[in-house]
Protein backbone atom coordinates (compact mmCIF):
# COMPACT_ATOMS: atom_id res chain seq x y z
CA UNK A 1 0.00 0.00 0.00
CA UNK A 2 1.62 3.27 -1.12
CA UNK A 3 0.19 5.30 1.75
CA UNK A 4 2.70 3.69 4.11
CA UNK A 5 5.46 5.18 1.96
CA UNK A 6 4.24 8.72 2.44
CA UNK A 7 6.24 10.61 5.05
CA UNK A 8 5.51 13.95 6.63
CA UNK A 9 8.55 15.98 7.59
CA UNK A 10 9.47 19.04 9.59
CA UNK A 11 12.78 20.72 10.28
CA UNK A 12 13.86 23.36 12.74
CA UNK A 13 16.80 25.49 11.70
CA UNK A 14 18.74 28.55 12.78
CA UNK A 15 16.55 31.23 11.18
CA UNK A 16 15.55 31.37 7.53
CA UNK A 17 18.31 29.78 5.48
CA UNK A 18 20.12 28.66 8.62
CA UNK A 19 21.78 25.45 9.70
CA UNK A 20 19.66 22.45 10.64
CA UNK A 21 18.92 22.04 14.35
CA UNK A 22 16.35 19.21 14.35
CA UNK A 23 14.58 17.05 11.80
CA UNK A 24 11.62 14.69 12.02
CA UNK A 25 9.84 12.33 9.64
CA UNK A 26 6.68 10.37 10.38
CA UNK A 27 5.17 7.72 8.10
CA UNK A 28 1.62 8.24 6.88
CA UNK A 29 0.54 4.74 7.80
CA UNK A 30 2.02 4.81 11.29
CA UNK A 31 5.08 2.92 12.45
CA UNK A 32 8.54 3.98 13.51
CA UNK A 33 9.18 7.72 13.45
CA UNK A 34 12.48 9.50 12.96
CA UNK A 35 13.68 12.40 15.11
CA UNK A 36 17.16 13.83 15.30
CA UNK A 37 18.79 16.85 16.91
CA UNK A 38 22.18 18.29 16.05
CA UNK A 39 24.21 20.70 18.14
CA UNK A 40 23.04 24.25 17.46
CA UNK A 41 25.53 26.70 15.98
CA UNK A 42 27.36 29.16 18.23
CA UNK A 43 25.73 32.13 16.49
CA UNK A 44 22.21 31.05 17.49
CA UNK A 45 19.36 33.23 16.29
CA UNK A 46 17.68 34.82 19.36
CA UNK A 47 14.19 33.77 18.24
CA UNK A 48 15.39 30.17 17.77
CA UNK A 49 17.08 30.25 21.19
CA UNK A 50 13.78 31.28 22.80
CA UNK A 51 11.29 29.25 20.74
CA UNK A 52 13.03 26.13 19.39
CA UNK A 53 15.87 25.10 21.71
CA UNK A 54 13.63 24.69 24.81
CA UNK A 55 11.47 22.18 22.88
CA UNK A 56 14.13 19.85 21.45
CA UNK A 57 13.62 17.14 24.13
CA UNK A 58 16.58 15.07 22.96
CA UNK A 59 20.34 15.28 23.33
CA UNK A 60 22.14 16.48 20.21
CA UNK A 61 24.34 14.27 18.04
CA UNK A 62 26.75 15.19 15.29
CA UNK A 63 25.26 15.77 11.84
CA UNK A 64 26.89 12.76 10.15
CA UNK A 65 25.54 10.42 12.85
CA UNK A 66 22.04 11.83 12.50
CA UNK A 67 22.27 11.62 8.70
CA UNK A 68 23.34 7.95 8.88
CA UNK A 69 20.47 7.16 11.26
CA UNK A 70 18.00 8.92 8.96
CA UNK A 71 19.27 7.10 5.89
CA UNK A 72 18.93 3.76 7.68
CA UNK A 73 15.38 4.68 8.74
CA UNK A 74 14.49 5.83 5.23
CA UNK A 75 15.99 2.73 3.60
CA UNK A 76 13.23 0.68 5.22
CA UNK A 77 10.74 2.64 3.09
CA UNK A 78 12.69 2.30 -0.18
CA UNK A 79 12.63 2.10 -3.13
CA UNK A 80 10.42 5.20 -3.18
CA UNK A 81 8.71 7.71 -0.90
CA UNK A 82 6.36 10.65 -1.18
CA UNK A 83 7.55 13.45 1.09
CA UNK A 84 5.08 16.03 2.39
CA UNK A 85 6.30 19.30 3.89
CA UNK A 86 4.70 22.65 4.60
CA UNK A 87 7.80 24.79 4.07
CA UNK A 88 10.45 24.70 1.30
CA UNK A 89 13.43 24.76 3.69
CA UNK A 90 12.18 21.52 5.26
CA UNK A 91 12.70 19.91 1.85
CA UNK A 92 16.15 21.47 1.47
CA UNK A 93 17.24 19.86 4.73
CA UNK A 94 15.58 16.56 3.74
CA UNK A 95 17.53 16.49 0.47
CA UNK A 96 20.79 17.34 2.23
CA UNK A 97 20.22 14.35 4.51
CA UNK A 98 20.24 12.13 1.40
CA UNK A 99 23.88 12.97 0.67
CA UNK A 100 26.60 10.46 1.53
CA UNK A 101 29.97 11.26 3.09
CA UNK A 102 31.79 10.63 -0.19
CA UNK A 103 31.71 13.58 -2.60
CA UNK A 104 29.13 13.22 -5.35
CA UNK A 105 27.33 10.32 -3.65
CA UNK A 106 23.75 10.17 -2.40
CA UNK A 107 21.31 7.65 -1.02
CA UNK A 108 19.56 5.71 -3.78
CA UNK A 109 15.86 6.37 -3.34
CA UNK A 110 13.10 7.69 -5.57
CA UNK A 111 11.47 10.78 -4.06
CA UNK A 112 8.35 12.74 -4.93
CA UNK A 113 7.80 15.89 -2.90
CA UNK A 114 4.78 18.01 -2.06
CA UNK A 115 5.21 21.36 -0.38
CA UNK A 116 2.16 23.36 0.59
CA UNK A 117 0.28 24.48 3.63
CA UNK A 118 -2.18 21.75 4.68
CA UNK A 119 -5.84 22.31 3.79
CA UNK A 120 -6.77 22.32 7.47
CA UNK A 121 -4.65 23.83 10.24
CA UNK A 122 -1.81 21.65 11.51
CA UNK A 123 -2.07 22.06 15.27
CA UNK A 124 1.12 20.91 16.94
CA UNK A 125 1.07 19.72 20.56
CA UNK A 126 4.49 21.34 20.98
CA UNK A 127 5.04 24.08 18.38
CA UNK A 128 8.61 24.32 17.05
CA UNK A 129 9.41 20.73 18.02
CA UNK A 130 10.04 19.06 14.66
CA UNK A 131 8.57 15.70 15.69
CA UNK A 132 5.40 17.24 17.09
CA UNK A 133 5.06 19.48 14.03
CA UNK A 134 5.52 16.55 11.59
CA UNK A 135 2.85 14.57 13.44
CA UNK A 136 0.50 17.56 13.24
CA UNK A 137 1.11 17.88 9.50
CA UNK A 138 0.24 14.19 9.02
CA UNK A 139 -2.98 14.59 11.02
CA UNK A 140 -3.97 17.71 9.05
CA UNK A 141 -3.63 15.94 5.71
CA UNK A 142 -5.36 12.80 6.92
CA UNK A 143 -8.25 14.81 8.36
CA UNK A 144 -8.69 16.55 5.02
CA UNK A 145 -8.67 13.10 3.33
CA UNK A 146 -6.82 14.46 0.30
CA UNK A 147 -5.10 12.04 -2.03
CA UNK A 148 -1.34 12.46 -2.21
CA UNK A 149 0.51 11.44 -5.36
CA UNK A 150 2.40 8.21 -4.95
CA UNK A 151 5.68 7.20 -6.59
CA UNK A 152 3.93 4.16 -8.02
CA UNK A 153 1.31 6.28 -9.82
CA UNK A 154 3.70 8.80 -11.34
CA UNK A 155 5.32 8.39 -14.74
CA UNK A 156 8.96 7.36 -14.79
Amino acid sequence: MWFNRTIYIDAEFNGFGGDLISFAAVPGGGGDEFYGVVSPPSDLNPWVAANVIPHLRQAPEDYSTMRARFQAWLAALAPSVTVVADWPEDLIHFHRLLLRDAPGMMMAIRVITLCEKPPVPAVSATPHNALSDARALRVAYQQAELPIASPQSSPV
